[in-house]
């Protein structure tokens, strides 16, 4: 089960990867915009991350990836699921030559060595017997991915559980000021802590000027529910941790999620606002050893970029909003929807396949005595 589990996840996460990279360009070309339109081009990445489902439209942009098919509302590539398996066939060149040994009217059951299995006749005095010599079991690669996956993703979630852990254990003596604001002198930047109903926490030595610019943005926070958006990004890194993209995607949606965040505040404060707001921002930064992944902090993120975007931000005129408004929507089209020309091909051989024996092996194999025991074999080789 956790193979197929896995698989599912490789295919999630190759088919993000494209959208990982369509969102990076498409960031590229707004570098000079508003950072709210990049933030909303994560969520397609957010999506395809954490549905393994879509709709299928002929404007995907996976209908130009061959080794893409759909199955059940699902993108699958051509991953060797089957290939790697604890047990091979048998290579055969020819119809004419197989790996088996025929013993005709012997008395007593060889000794065979570990690689080698015998097949008896339904027979209990049988006059043939077959031996057929098989491969050593391989080593299954995907099972032991499949598992490396599974530690991987409990260590990060356990790991950022018990650094919630010891925030809350700070946040203890914090004191109320008003409404879902509190203040700990121990902390050394602003943040919101919780789901339901998520509270901002303040540094005690902030001054006014300072608090207020802080609780602008994170109230911002709230109002968008980002808080709900770094969690579920934060899932994503759970379950797609081995993929760097999905790390890179991370890093860039958190930035993103900032700076807008940053620009609705400077929004709010004008011209004038902007020289106090981008020294708060300088002086109450977090390093990037200390920020943590489930919840959003005032400091968090490229300290130098996002004082830089402050300053240069500039309200977009309404063309440009148009045009970024449509290179939004057809960005969505193309890469939240699945392939429509392409469906899972039903698996079937060339040719059929011959069955190589269908035997009962009525005792267990030993150098003199027989005992009573069945073994049921069946062997299936298609042609090549």
């Amino acid at each position: 089960m956790i193979k197929t589990i896995f698989l599912k996840v490789i295919n999630m996460s190759i088919t993000a990867s494209v959208v990982i990279c369509a969102v990076i360009f498409i960031r590229w070309l707004f570098r000079k915009q508003p950072k709210i339109y990049s933030y909303i081009l994560w969520s397609m990445v957010l999506f395809r991350l954490l549905c393994p489902v879509s709709i299928s439209l002929n404007t995907s942009v996976f209908n130009i990836f061959s080794p893409a098919t759909v199955n059940n509302g699902q993108i699958e590539y051509s991953i060797p699921s089957e290939g790697i398996s604890p047990f091979t066939e048998p290579e055969n060149s020819s119809d004419e030559k197989t790996n088996i040994d025929v013993i005709y009217n012997t008395e007593e059951i060889p000794i065979v060595s570990a690689d080698t299995q015998i097949i008896i006749s339904e027979n209990n005095a049988p006059t043939e017997n077959i031996i057929v010599h098989t491969e050593k079991p391989k080593t299954d690669f995907l099972h032991i991915a499949s598992i490396i996956w599974l530690i991987g993703g409990i260590y990060i979630l356990f790991n950022n559980l018990i650094s919630i852990i010891d925030i809350k254990d700070i946040l203890k003596n914090s004191k109320y000021v008003r409404r879902n604001i509190y203040s700990n002198e121990i902390i050394p930047t602003a943040f919101i802590m919780g789901i339901v109903n998520p509270k901002i926490y303040i540094p005690e030595n902030l001054t006014d000027e300072q608090q207020e610019y802080v609780l602008m943005h994170e109230e911002i926070h709230i109002k968008r529910k980002d808080y709900l958006f770094k969690l579920l990004g934060f899932v994503a890194v759970c379950i797609h941790w081995f993929n760097p993209l999905v790390w890179l995607a991370y890093r860039l949606a958190e930035n993103d999620m900032e700076m807008s965040c940053d620009e609705a505040v400077v929004k709010d404060l004008g011209v004038k606002g902007k020289a106090g707001y981008s020294q708060t921002l300088l002086s109450i930064s977090v390093p990037k050893n200390n920020q943590y992944a489930m919840h959003l902090a005032f400091g968090e993120g490229e300290t130098k970029s996002r004082i830089v975007n402050v300053l240069n931000f500039k309200k977009p005129g309404v063309k440009y909003v148009a045009v970024i408004g449509i290179v939004t929507v057809v960005a969505a089209v193309c890469l939240m929807f699945n392939p429509s020309k392409k469906t899972l091909p039903s698996v079937a051989f060339s040719k059929p396949p011959i069955i190589l024996s269908i035997v009962v092996l009525p005792q267990p194999l030993g150098p003199s005595n027989v005992k009573n025991s069945f073994l049921l074999i069946v062997r299936l080789i298609p042609f090549r």
